[in-house]
């Protein structure tokens, strides 16, 4: 079985400011695993285990028909740790509240074709929408993300499209948007 997220990927404009981010972030902790990985500011909706991405397909199509992110705007205005191993970019309440909503039809959609996934984090009653900025922290690595989390300005990040990726390593089989 392979491990597949359905990912919200943004425009330019809020995929560099987002990758600036993260480039900071990585030079002040001394952790450029996303750099590194080279993985895309991305929001994920939901994690699933199936035999192929082709059993997924119609399951996707479905959502993406359902559930319109067309120029939708997020707004990211914060930054907060995790499990003290990671710092994520968090959205306002209203952006949180249409983006458990997607969550659900998601799960909803993809119910009868896979199975969930990522220990269940991203089940409707555990999900929380966020955009990673580091991961894998160490102590002091935490200690220096913390000092970074002064965040002085919310990101408007507005929805370029939404991808069906394999997760290891993370890498997009079909997209909408």
């Amino acid at each position: 079985m392979q491990t597949f997220a359905v990912s919200l990927h943004f425009c330019a404009e809020a995929q560099n400011k987002i990758e600036s981010l993260v480039q900071a972030l990585a030079q002040a902790c001394k952790n450029d695993f996303r750099i590194q990985n080279k993985i895309p500011p991305h929001l994920t909706l939901g994690m699933f285990k199936a035999e192929s991405e082709k059993i997924l397909l119609p399951a996707f199509e479905s959502f993406c028909n359902a559930f319109s992110f067309a120029e939708r705007e997020i707004f990211f205005d914060r930054a907060e740790t995790f499990m003290d191993k990671a710092l994520f970019l968090l959205p306002d309440k209203a952006s949180e509240y249409f983006l458990k909503e997607a969550n659900q039809r998601l799960h909803h959609d993809f119910s009868c074709a896979a199975q969930p996934a990522n220990k269940g984090f991203y089940l409707p009653e555990n999900y929380f929408p966020h955009i990673a900025l580091a991961t894998g922290l160490s102590t002091s690595q935490l200690r220096a993300a913390k000092d970074f989390i002064v965040f002085r300005e919310g990101v408007f990040a507005r929805s370029d499209f939404l991808a069906l990726a394999e997760t290891r390593p993370y890498a997009v089989v079909e997209r909408r948007g």
